[in-house]
């Protein structure tokens, strides 16, 4: 029964000519597609928000990751803390947490100027409608408590 079995490990067939390389090919070519797909840009938006975040100054406004816009009143480069004021007399301090500066020319906080317009005309396009939506709500308030007297019947 042994022989048998080392028989079967010595019939085995040896790989071809350049068989090793040709089996790796894939891995190769999905670590590459990684690399130009996810890690180049991702490089790349980290040196871009470095060098924003060592451009910042007393003074700038900023947005931070968690969505608050406000000022910077005093900044810590070392440990990379700043005092942010929100209102008046209201500040926040936020450890690292700077997303987008807004105080550069060109910068705002929907990414661009032209879609910082289209969100304008988008909320005012919104607010046109609200008369008419309150009306709306109130005729359907109206309609329900009529249901709802039919079904105390």
């Amino acid at each position: 029964m042994t022989t048998r079995l080392l028989d079967l490990f010595q019939a085995a067939p040896q790989p071809g000519p350049g068989g090793g390389l040709i089996q790796f090919l894939p891995m190769i070519f999905i670590f590459v597609v990684f690399y130009f797909l996810l890690i180049a840009p991702m490089r790349k938006k980290q040196k871009r928000q470095q060098l924003m975040l060592s451009q910042l100054k007393r003074g700038d406004e900023v947005v931070t990751a968690s969505g608050i816009l406000g000022r910077i009143t005093a900044l810590d480069d070392a440990n990379q803390i700043v005092v942010l004021q929100i209102a008046d007399n209201v500040k926040i301090i936020a450890q690292s947490g700077v997303s987008k500066s807004l105080t550069k020319p060109g910068a705002t906080y929907f990414g661009s100027p032209a879609k910082e317009h289209r969100a304008a005309f988008r909320i005012e396009a919104a607010l046109r409608q609200l008369p008419e939506l309150l009306v709306e709500i109130k005729r359907l308030r109206e309609r329900l408590e009529v249901l709802e007297k039919q079904l105390k019947k």
